[in-house]
């Protein structure tokens, strides 16, 4: 399971039922001690936060991506 601030804005990709994002320090400290004692709500949304993780970021993906933008391309095939 992934933690994440909600600053980041990753957000755009990702839902609350596949990331726990928290606004502060002690936002934190609550949602992980949450999870800790919830084990079968930790259990989905990690396992939601892996299948869309390497649904967007497979190596296909990824390495298209840092190709163009490493020769300033910008197709969106």
């Amino acid at each position: 399971m992934t933690f994440v601030d909600k600053k980041t804005q990753i957000n755009d990709f990702f839902n609350n039922n596949e990331i726990i994002f928290y606004e502060d320090v002690n936002d934190l400290s609550d949602k992980v001690n949450f999870y800790k004692k919830n084990d079968n709500a930790r259990i989905k949304i990690a396992k939601n936060g892996k299948k869309k993780y390497f649904k967007l970021f497979n190596e296909k993906k990824t390495t298209k991506y840092i190709i163009e933008k490493s020769f300033g391309l910008n197709n969106n095939n």
